[in-house]
């Protein structure tokens, strides 16, 4: 692949490469990718899970995790500095200062045990010859400009005493801090509710106009694609598979992968129309390719596919790595193209349309203590009197923005927070009135998917261990090796 830089370009990578070396073999994260980015501009770098868009972004920072991770080849550069050949020392001027980065998870990149206001002072450069006065204006003065009110009393809080979107907020906060010229989003807001995700992004725009920074931002949601970027890079399976300005990538996407992204999204020509599924998951990476890495994926591929790499085909000033803008290539009819095999409709049995679950009238209240004796001085009201069924085979979808009670409702539900009132029928059985054993043999029939993955899961435990103690505590899966087994095929199952 080949890009060629603008003018004023502020960033150009060439031909980076970031492996990773494990027991089963070199997993190529990221195999060979070009890109440049503009002062004052905004790049998306779009794709799903795992194809590499983070540790792209690590590499931009030399925060590649050791000693397993590495960067093979390939050059980085900011203005005229070579990000590569910098020693570690040299780069803690160019972390926060040049590049900053907004991660993830806010919830796990704040320090829960330092106020809000000490770890922005620590992202100030210099910080050391200010004055404690003058490093709380300066907070305060960031603080404000990502949008918190009452700055000044915010800096001597801690981050439990924040929501997620004020939190996203203080981190941004601390990106900026040191005025970079490149600032690094990565998913700035996946965990974010439609309108602070909203609040978020015309933020990062306004602060963009005012200091004339570079953004990358990486996410694989095209609604925050088309809000906010200037130019689009698709990555799939560690390499860049269309690169394209905004208006053109949304109005022709070209790579079929690019494609089948559009037709899996809802949208008002799709109403009432099943929804597109792109078969399979992302090919492991640990092998070498020999074709297209879309391949077995594509409903467009044929044998040539399988057998050579793809180019890099640049034309009016848009680039795509496809055997079929190759003019080198004459692609196949349209009736020799394969079409991935789609999974067959699930019955639904077991009496449908029946309802399984009825709540009525559910209210899950907090007391307020207050005092020496901790009286009970008053209630939040987090769930007051909510009434819904959901029929088998059916999805209900519970939809409202931060703090309307959602979560709790949905723990009051399955009896992970108590109710005050109400009443919970599963399948004909009231929930409230179980105990103990019974409630916990009850559990392996409904299920809750956690918000956030990583206060979810055990940093100290492997993953198959903590699929495997589920299983155990119901008494699933017969012996330990049957458990290994199922484990292995739900990892197969959800892609991994």
């Amino acid at each position: 692949m080949s890009e060629q830089p603008a003018r004023n370009g502020l960033l150009q990578v060439e031909g980076l490469k970031t492996w990773f070396d494990t027991p089963e073999g070199t997993v190529r994260a990221v195999d060979g990718i070009d890109f440049h980015i503009a002062r004052g501009e905004t790049l998306a770098l779009l794709g799903e899970s795992g194809c590499g868009k983070s540790i792209s972004a690590l590499s931009l920072l030399q925060l590649v995790p050791q000693p397993a991770g590495r960067i093979v080849a390939g050059h980085i550069r900011l203005d005229s500095l070579d990000i590569l050949t910098l020693p570690e020392r040299d780069m803690r001027n160019v972390r926060g200062k040049r590049i900053a980065m907004i991660f993830q998870e806010p919830q796990t990149s704040l320090n829960p045990v330092l106020t809000i206001g000490d770890q922005i002072s620590e992202a100030i450069p210099d910080a050391g010859g200010l004055s404690r006065r003058q490093k709380r204006d300066k907070v305060g003065q960031l603080l404000e400009a990502v949008g918190i009110a009452d700055a000044a009393q915010r800096y001597d809080h801690y981050p439990h005493q924040f929501s997620g979107g004020m939190k996203q907020r203080v981190m941004i906060a601390m990106a900026l801090a040191a005025e970079p010229d490149l600032l690094v989003a990565d998913e700035p807001t996946t965990a974010l509710d439609v309108t602070i995700q909203a609040q978020i992004l015309s933020l990062l725009k306004e602060l963009q106009k005012k200091t004339g920074m570079a953004i990358l931002l990486i996410t694989h949601d095209l609604g925050v694609v088309s809000e906010t970027a200037d130019r689009v890079a698709v990555m799939y399976a560690g390499q860049i598979v269309e690169m394209a300005p905004r208006d053109e990538f949304f109005s022709a996407p070209q790579h079929p992968y690019s494609q089948k992204l559009f037709r899996s999204v809802p949208g008002r020509m799709q109403r009432g129309a099943a929804l597109d599924v792109i078969a399979g998951s992302v090919p492991s990476l640990r092998q070498e390719f020999r074709g297209c890495r879309f391949a077995e994926r594509c409903d467009r591929a044929w044998d040539l596919c399988r057998k050579k790499i793809p180019v890099w085909v640049t034309q009016n000033g848009r680039g795509v790595l496809c055997h079929l803008y190759d003019k080198t290539v004459s692609p196949p009819s349209g009736k020799e193209s394969r079409q991935p095999a789609r999974a067959a409709p699930v019955a639904i049995t077991g009496g449908a349309g029946e309802a399984l679950l009825h709540v009525s009238d559910l209210k899950v209240h907090f007391p307020i203590h207050k005092g020496v004796f901790q009286r009970v001085v008053g209630h939040v009201k987090a769930v007051d009197g909510i009434s819904l069924d959901i029929a088998r085979g059916h999805t209900l979808a519970l939809v409202g923005e931060s703090g309307c009670g959602k979560t709790t409702a949905g723990k009051g539900i399955l009896q992970i927070v108590p109710p005050t009132s109400g009443s919970v029928l599963y399948n004909g059985r009231e929930l409230r009135r179980l105990k103990g054993h019974e409630l916990r043999s009850m559990r392996r029939r409904f299920q809750i998917i956690f918000q956030d993955p990583y206060a979810s899961l055990d940093p100290r435990m492997l993953i198959g261990e903590i699929l495997e103690e589920g299983m155990r505590a119901q008494a699933i899966g017969g012996n330990r090796a049957m458990r290994q087994t199922q484990v292995e095929e739900l990892l197969r199952h959800v892609g991994l």
